[in-house]
């Protein structure tokens, strides 16, 4: 990329992303929104004119390999030397030491560690110290507000204990949404993150033709993971409360093998044979399946940012979510979406209807979104970084 005389310095970024490749698959239990945030962030930051080497170690991955994620961007796979992701805090250690073995290898000098989850924050802390750079920490979600909800999802005290300590001695924490920042400022009294919000590929999500649907009945869009904090439950309560003919879509899980779970849901809210599993899909697959939603729905019970909120209505499909991450941000009630307290079915069905009556324009919808794309996020990204490193660069100068 060609850069103006007035642009920042080019700088070398290490950002950290252990427990999940940015190449993973979607809706699988471990590869979520944060990997597609860890691969657009790379990805523009990049297309700023800054390198970027993006370093994940998740289970599965038995080989050290380097692969070129996009033009500027290295993905650097590491062993983790752990079977699953309940080893890899205890890795962390060891997994700083193959970053840094890379590094001399490759003559790399970074200029700043951005870690992303808790699990790569122990890596990161150690290797930001070792280089004597900044050190920024974004959790993405909250083990205290996890499990504040009692859902079943308990995080293991050592996690706890883990962001307590990162929250302390990271350079800067930063927060996607509005929400979180309420959160983490409620876990961490004094904590003053800086808020730096997702954004959406306009390129990829936008209005296109709609999946085959059936005629006969609205569709309801559910993407995500099949995991408690994200509320299928909520969702399927709410639908059986709906006033019309509905077909609810689930996309993302682990396919086959949570097929069982989603059907087995669905007989308990007593909805059985109104809900389609159809397991993971693609990004390149979602557009298609939201142009065919009366309304996506997100019913999480937790969120820190929502990225499905921000993809449906870039693909002008109304939103029917509870007052979660970015939604609040995000959606205007009767002009693309509505609203719902988490938890509460009753509120949802109210919404999801009120999502799926209205008129459906996808270009109204879609300019709703107009500032959430990844070429303003990695803007704010770049500021957070160049403001970490003046005081630096100004004492290196007068030195």
């Amino acid at each position: 990329m060609t850069r103006s005389s007035s642009s920042p310095a080019p700088l070398h970024l290490a950002l950290l992303c252990l427990h999940s490749s940015p190449l993973g698959r979607l809706g699988a239990r471990d590869t979520g929104g944060m990997s597609v945030v860890v691969r657009e962030a790379a990805r523009h930051l990049a297309l700023r004119g800054h390198r970027v080497d993006v370093f994940t170690s998740p289970p599965g991955a038995l080989r050290n390999g380097v692969q070129e994620l996009s033009p500027g961007v290295r993905l650097v796979e590491l062993d983790p030397g752990a079977p699953d992701r309940a080893g890899l805090p205890e890795r962390a250690p060891a997994i700083a030491r193959r970053i840094e073995s890379f590094r001399r290898r490759a003559g790399a000098r970074y200029d700043l560690v951005h870690s992303h989850y808790w699990i790569s924050g122990l890596a990161g802390e150690v290797l930001a110290r070792a280089w004597g750079v900044p050190h920024v920490m974004t959790f993405h979600t909250l083990a205290a507000a996890k499990n504040a909800l009692a859902c079943g999802e308990d995080e293991p005290p050592a996690r706890v204990r883990a962001e307590a300590r990162l929250a302390r001695t990271a350079d800067r924490v930063t927060v996607p949404s509005r929400a979180e920042h309420e959160a983490t400022t409620a876990v961490f009294p004094g904590l003053a993150p800086a808020r730096v919000p997702c954004g959406v590929d306009p390129g990829r999500f936008r209005p296109v033709p709609p999946a085959p649907r059936p005629r006969d009945r609205r569709v309801l869009l559910y993407v995500g993971r099949i995991t408690p904090v994200k509320g299928l439950d909520v969702l399927l309560a709410a639908a059986a409360r709906l006033p019309f003919p509905w077909e609810l879509w689930v996309v993302g899980g682990e396919g086959e093998p949570d097929a069982p779970r989603v059907r087995a849901m669905a007989r308990a809210a007593g909805v059985d044979g109104r809900v389609r599993y159809l397991g993971p899909r693609p990004q390149a697959d979602l557009p298609a399946l939201y142009a065919a939603a009366d309304a996506a729905v997100v019913p999480s019970r937790y969120e820190s940012f929502g990225l499905v909120i921000l993809e449906a209505l870039a693909c002008g499909t109304p939103v029917a979510a509870s007052r979660v991450g970015v939604a609040e941000e995000a959606i205007v009630p009767g002009q693309n979406g509505a609203l719902s307290p988490p938890e509460d079915p009753g509120a949802l069905a109210r919404a999801i209807a009120g999502a799926a009556a209205l008129e459906r324009d996808p270009d109204r919808i879609r300019r709703t979104v107009a500032g959430f794309g990844w070429t303003e996020a990695s803007g704010r990204l770049e500021t957070l970084y160049l403001d970490l490193l003046r005081p630096r660069t100004a004492r290196a100068a007068e030195g």
